[in-house]
């Protein structure tokens, strides 16, 4: 793609701080890309930080052969290279894999009892060590994590704040590395957080050469202390030339004037010129509940897929974690592939998740499976992993458990026990076997809201049972046949033709409990993922409770579909969505967007 006049001027900017404010489908990474194939032509030496591993993997494609002549990564990849290339030290720690992450705060909360879900606490923590704790309770809560975490391990945070010490306790080794690059460059650098805009100034070249790509319109983790003055309150002292990108080359002209609309709410006056042309906007519609709404959006994907739609092409985007279940359901239930966006850790399906297996296997169990790895995470809650593993394929379990003590022993045989009771009542409803599969196993937390809610749907143990094989099935679909489901949050970098936004009701987006400005930005950030059509849904009831329509759905200007179906919908997008095949050359970022869990002594 050829260069339009901001982008080229962003490109020529070779000294001091370039600030470039680029909104959604400005061209972005094509102007990052191009400066920096730039600066390695003249002889630069450039150092390219992203925001995550799909998106430094997508700066590599786009430089080619130029790739190995500049230095690009994340700030935790950066960090883990350096730390174990300067303190040997580092090499007995290691990484905290996701799911032991999860399980110690999940101790941790109920051992002190905090008010907290791990979710809450773990974006709690975040923060604090990114800004510092300033209270108290703040350095109690702080303490009590790193007690329990121990010095031999380390989490994301760590990694930055070790390499950040190390290099401003040591001239010569900041001098090293501030001599290693001509020109640093900066993706999504509204999304920094104080301790990540501090380890990125630890590699300032003396030439104070600095790109900084950014729209505050798109910073949507505040939550754990990200904004977007954070780098630039540490570069007051470098000259600044500030860069607009105003040419939007995603979306259809409907889409980007609602997305505009709505983020003008808090008080933005950028304006971004279309590219494209057209006039048909998003529309949205009103439902009776979240389960018809899950319904209504499998069927019309179901309908887009049978009339040679591309899998590709569709993207379904939830607010939280918890309201993908009912939508998984129902496309299982249709035989429909789907995979969930990655970001810093693996995710699976809800009832394939670390936290919910559990809950799963004991189901499962209680069917009559034997299988071991069910076995397994039905034990593990109470008796830890590794006797889980072992007591889960020993041949005589019982025996097994009785020789690991008289406390584990009592915790197995009461356990089997009551799976026992379970198997003698396989047609009770499924939201009475899941409250007892929780009782027998003991696993709790806001993590099983939504799996317990999803139990509802299934008429039978027996149902539940095939839902869990059609799942194992589809997640062994090649990536590019399945459709994609995320979080809004973890669909940052991505597009689709189709985008589905169900759940836009007031308590679910936005959230009663976070800052209105930041559920804005983030729905401005959902809207923009479509190309040439949105589809927004809302419940008018969720959980058996009235909901009222999201506020946001007036901000943006949608106009409204009335008594909606998967064919009445399809017909809305014929109008919009014209049928050509899915773009050449689509790099659809299908990689797990995490750093290794190894120890520091091993490669990166």
């Amino acid at each position: 793609m050829a260069l339009n006049a901001d982008q080229a001027r962003a490109v020529a900017v070779r000294t001091g701080l370039c600030v470039v404010i680029a909104g959604p489908g400005t061209g972005k990474t094509e102007t990052l890309a191009a400066k920096t194939t730039a600066l390695i032509e003249s002889g630069e030496r450039p150092l390219v930080v992203t925001f995550t591993r799909s998106a430094a993997h997508t700066v590599m494609q786009r430089l080619d052969s130029l790739r190995h002549a500049a230095t690009i990564g994340t700030c935790h990849s950066l960090a883990f290279r350096l730390l174990r290339r300067l303190s040997p030290g580092h090499a007995t720690k290691r990484l905290l894999y996701p799911w032991e992450k999860e399980r110690m705060l999940r101790r941790l909360v109920q051992q002190r009892r905090w008010r907290l879900d791990t979710t809450e606490l773990e974006e709690r923590i975040t923060r604090l060590k990114a800004c510092g704790p300033a209270t108290d309770d703040e350095r109690a809560l702080l303490a009590c994590y790193e007690q329990e975490k121990g010095s031999a391990r380390l989490d994301f945070q760590d990694l930055l704040l070790d390499a950040t010490q190390l290099l401003a306790a040591s001239a010569d080794w900041r001098t090293l590395y501030q001599a290693s690059y001509t020109h640093v460059l900066i993706d999504e650098g509204q999304d920094l957080d104080p301790l990540q805009a501090r380890f990125i100034t630890q590699f300032l070249p003396p030439q104070n050469a600095l790109t900084l790509f950014l729209d505050p319109d798109q910073c949507i983790y505040s939550y754990a202390g990200a904004h977007p003055g954070a780098l630039l309150s540490l570069c007051t002292n470098l000259p600044r030339t500030t860069i607009e990108l105003r040419t939007n080359y995603r979306c259809h002209p409907g889409v980007l004037r609602a997305s505009q609309r709505l983020i003008r709410h808090n008080g933005s006056q950028r304006t971004m010129i279309p590219m494209r042309t057209g006039d048909v906007g998003p529309r949205f519609a009103r439902v009776h509940d979240e389960m018809a709404e899950a319904c209504v959006v499998a069927e019309t994907v179901q309908g887009l897929l049978r009339e040679d739609f591309a899998p590709a092409d569709v993207l379904c985007l939830v607010r939280r974690n918890s309201d993908r279940t009912l939508l998984e359901i129902e496309l299982a239930r249709r035989q429909i592939p789907f995979f969930l966006l990655q970001a810093s850790r693996e995710w699976h399906p809800t009832y394939l998740e670390w936290a919910v297996q559990p809950l799963t296997a004991c189901l499962l169990v209680a069917a009559g499976s034997d299988d071991p790895d069910w076995w397994e995470a039905v034990l593990r809650p109470s008796v830890g992993g590794a006797h889980a593993q072992h007591l889960a394929r020993a041949t005589d379990r019982r025996a097994a458990a009785t020789a690991l003590g008289e406390r584990t022993a009592t915790r197995v045989a009461t356990l089997e026990r009551e799976i026992v009771a379970m198997r003698r009542h396989p047609r009770l409803p499924m939201a009475v076997l899941g409250e007892l599969a929780t009782r027998i196993t003991g696993v709790s937390g806001r993590e099983l809201d939504g799996a317990l809610h999803g139990l509802h749907r299934f008429p039978a143990l027996q149902a539940f049972v095939r839902h869990i094989e059609t799942l194992q099935s589809l997640m062994q679909t090649p990536h590019g046949q399945r459709i994609r489901l995320s979080t809004v949050h973890r669909a940052k970098g991505h597009e689709a033709r189709v985008v589905f936004l169900p759940g836009m009701s007031e308590g679910i987006f936005p959230l009663a409990t976070a800052p209105i400005e930041e559920e804005r930005r983030l729905c401005f950030v959902a809207l923009s993922r479509g190309e040439d059509f949105v589809f927004v849904t809302s419940p008018c009831r969720v959980a058996g409770k009235p909901t009222a329509v999201s506020r946001f759905i007036a901000e943006a200007g949608l106009r409204r579909r009335f008594f909606p179906s998967a064919n009445r919908i399809r017909s809305l997008l014929a109008q919009t969505v014209a049928p050509f095949p899915t773009r050449a050359g689509r790099a659809l970022r299908y990689a797990q967007e995490h750093p290794p869990h190894a120890s520091l002594s091993t490669a990166a």
